[in-house]
């Protein structure tokens, strides 16, 4: 997995930096909130079982 910056992100996705450092970096990331590991940058997907249910879970992992 490629490193990638919170404004290299935010660039992809057609987001904005609205808060944090956008030259913070995250070199795991993930959609499953079972794996998520500290540090990690968490993307909820939305689709039958919805990402943004399970962004709760994933913070308490220590996820991003």
């Amino acid at each position: 997995m490629a490193a990638l910056t919170l404004a290299e992100v935010a660039r992809m996705t057609g987001a904005a930096v609205l808060h944090g450092s956008p030259g913070l970096t995250f070199a795991r990331y993930g959609i499953d909130s079972r794996l998520t590991m500290g540090g990690e940058l968490f993307f909820a997907v939305p689709g039958r079982r919805d990402g943004h249910d399970f962004v709760a879970a994933a913070a308490g992992a220590g996820a991003a």
